[in-house]
């Protein structure tokens, strides 16, 4: 493999010579040779750095299905793009020194581009001149007061919210709330992304940039304005962006099928191939399970596709699409399949360091608390974390520690917009205080709100974050929970974080029967109607209601063996220490104690298919709701309870 890019180079360096030993001898100042003689230079100097390209990369680790053009193109783009991502990183990283005066420069940024725009004029930002000139000048605001201008926007008018170019209207996953269309500049997006390349390699100084990672993906359809403007998800991409996704071992065609099953099995084909793999990558750790589950599945078909170079006939590609893939397939490998039969047959666990032995790592936003889960089995082996805090509104924060043991942390991504915080006990309120980004205090909890480049202005996201340190003196952060998630039945407003902690200490004395793959919880109101009278009747207090999906072990004991009495008592005791105002309604005893349903293997994947399914949420985009919002949601849990 290196002898190829070696004889490139050397080949390069000698045509090189030549051009340039021929303009040497035959040179002339006379018009028109002195016009040639510049062309022929060029063309010389462009084949020297050619030539040092191709050297650099005979020392490299690339794919062996990599031509001497796929793996320049693949150069450029990598490095290109590592380029960008340390020099926008190192941008931010000396930001963190005075965050107030970046904010304050952020402010007068946003304000200088957008202060002649309708909204601009009607809100007097040019009136403003600081952060807290700000503050006191305009008002907190939410999607609401958005939506009119955001309806013009779509229409194709310009200069309403701000004057960025809004080239997309993402999409929200509306899996935790409604669904919401937020203007985005993907220029800016895309520079965030290469900050987060620029981190991986930071942490991981010995692998090579060249080094393919594999990424599970489905798309979904794309969608116009009535002004032309592109309707999408954040990640969903668009045909003419696909190219550029050198990284992987999948084609770009790969990236564009939008059903999830056609979609693994093409990325899975193609990430076999190839056993020097490094990272796995999937937007939420959701996929990655999805994935792992379709492998056990289908493997077999996918291995006898690998031994011969084929592709499943009875996938639902368009015809053009399969002889694009069948194409980068190429032949088949025969001796990689064997290897990946073996392992296979040894069934999931540690799978993915057993078929790809220098994987290091998964990056994934857990967004479903099934981390320790993947890690124990299918990723055995391995480190998991989580790149990015995102939102469609922008990239909030980006982890600059992946190999952090714990709690994830993130640094707030102070040049992307302006960050105000509304401390935890007056979220509540009217007309609540807000607290700048030097103001802030360490092991507290706050709403963000957010000011962006390209339109919302003092925006609540609906996120509580808790500051856990500060980098130089920029916050860390740590997502808690969201607001919309809030249990509360009587005004105790209890978060999914305490639930999720009072439920994870709980289950520790059933260690031995599996880990804990899903859960959510419901408000006792929206089940009463939906359960037996015996159940219903257990007690008539108002109580929150669980659901848990537990995952398999190889031992003999299963889930059945948890004493879910106790349990519930546990886990009452647990919000009971945590929460006061948990605490409150107790002792008045208006809150029973909570009541915890076992679900069948599965449970959680119809609840999946029936929010997709009654909803414009995307796969690639779903997060699943830890709280139970509607009746049909419910249902399907009711309906999966394990008797």
């Amino acid at each position: 493999m290196a002898n190829k890019y070696q004889a490139a180079g050397t080949a390069c360096f000698l045509l090189s010579f030549l051009v340039g030993r021929t303009i040497f001898v035959y040179g002339s100042i006379q018009f028109p040779w002195i016009f040639l003689e510049i062309v022929a230079g060029s063309v010389a100097l462009v084949l020297c750095v050619l030539g040092a390209i191709y050297i650099f990369l005979a020392t490299q680790i690339i794919s062996k299905y990599e031509t001497l053009s796929s793996a320049l193109f693949c150069f450029v783009v990598v490095y290109g793009s590592l380029f960008v991502g340390r020099k926008t990183l190192k941008k931010l990283l000396n930001s963190c020194s005075d965050p107030r005066r970046t904010q304050e420069k952020c402010l007068q940024g946003i304000i200088k581009v957008s202060k002649n725009t309708e909204y601009g004029m009607k809100m007097g930002l040019k009136n403003i001149t600081s952060l807290r000139d700000f503050q006191s000048k305009h008002p907190l605001t939410s999607y609401s007061d958005y939506e009119q201008y955001i309806t013009r926007i779509c229409k194709g008018e310009k200069d309403i919210l701000t004057a960025v170019k809004i080239d997309r209207l993402g999409l929200s996953s509306g899996t935790t709330g409604t669904i919401k269309c937020i203007p985005m500049n993907m220029d800016r997006y895309f520079t965030n992304i290469f900050v987060l390349s620029a981190i991986m390699f930071e942490a991981f100084p010995d692998v090579q940039p060249m080094r393919k990672m594999i990424r599970l993906h489905k798309n979904a359809k794309l969608g116009r304005s009535e002004g032309g403007i592109l309707m999408a998800a954040a990640m969903i991409i668009e045909p003419s962006k696909a190219r550029f996704l050198v990284s992987f071992p999948s084609p770009p065609d790969a990236f564009l099928i939008e059903n999830k099953d056609v979609a693994l099995y093409v990325h899975l084909l193609f990430a076999l191939r190839e056993r020097d793999l490094w990272l796995i990558m999937a937007l939420f750790s959701s996929m990655l399970v999805d994935g792992s589950k379709y492998l056990e599945r289908h493997w077999p078909r996918l291995v006898e596709d690998l031994a011969h170079g084929t592709l499943n006939p009875d996938l639902d590609l368009s015809s053009g699409m399969r002889d694009n893939l069948t194409k980068a397939l190429g032949s088949g490998d025969p001796e990689r399949a064997e290897e990946v039969r073996r392992e296979l047959e040894k069934g999931q666990q540690g799978i993915i360091r057993r078929l790809w032995p220098h994987m290091r790592a998964i990056a994934s936003i857990d967004s479903s608390g099934i981390k320790d889960s993947i890690l124990q089995t299918i990723g055995e082996g391995l480190m998991m974390y989580t790149p990015v805090y995102p939102c469609t509104e922008m990239v909030l924060a980006v982890n600059i520690n992946p190999h952090k043991e714990g709690v994830e942390e993130f640094l707030l991504s102070l040049q992307e917009g302006i960050f105000e915080f509304i401390p935890e006990n007056e979220i509540g309120n009217a007309t609540p205080k807000t607290l700048l980004i030097d103001e802030v205090e360490k092991g507290k909890n706050y709403e963000i709100i957010i000011t962006t480049h390209t339109g919302l202005y003092r925006y609540r996201v609906g996120d509580v974050l808790q500051i856990t340190g500060f980098y130089r003196n920029c916050p860390m952060v740590r997502f808690m929970y969201r607001i919309g998630m809030i249990l509360n039945l009587f005004g105790e407003k209890v978060d999914q974080y305490t639930v999720g902690e009072s439920l994870k200490d709980a289950l520790s004395e059933w260690s031995d029967v599996g880990s804990l793959s899903q859960y959510c919880v419901a408000e006792s109101g929206l089940l009463s109607p939906l359960l037996k009278q015996s159940e219903a009747d257990r007690d008539s207090s108002s109580h929150y209601v669980l659901f848990l999906e537990m995952a398999a072990t190889d031992n003999k004991t299963t889930s059945r063996e948890i004493d879910l009495l106790k349990l519930a008592q546990k886990i009452d005791e647990n919000i009971y220490s945590r929460h006061g105002a948990y605490r409150a309604f107790k002792d008045n005893k208006a809150i029973a104690p909570p009541i915890v349903y076992l679900l069948k293997p599965g449970s959680f994947d119809k609840l999946k298919d029936h929010i997709l399914a009654n909803s414009s949420a995307t796969e690639i985009q779903f997060k699943m709701p830890k709280k139970l919002r509607t009746k049909e949601m419910a249902e399907v849990m009711v309906d999966n309870i394990l008797r």
